[in-house]
């Protein structure tokens, strides 16, 4: 039964930063936020976020979540 509701809790934790994520309005916090929630739900150590900027036709860095070695490309 733990292991259910470990499970369950991690739905509800999910759904509340779905909520809070839903609610903002300024870019930058919310794919910040997105990008923590999808840290979190796929057990990630770090993630990045990518934006197409079609004036130079590149994707740039927009939001970084991890320690600074994993932030650097290989």
């Amino acid at each position: 039964m733990t292991t259910q509701m470990s499970r369950l809790q991690q739905y509800v934790e999910v759904i509340q930063q779905a909520n809070q994520i839903a609610a903002s309005t300024e870019l930058d916090a919310l794919l910040d936020k997105m990008l923590g929630l999808i840290i979190s739900v796929t057990n990630a150590e770090a993630g990045t976020l990518y934006l197409y900027e079609a004036a130079t036709n590149e994707l740039v860095f927009k939001v970084v979540h991890g320690n600074a070695a994993s932030e650097r490309l290989v």
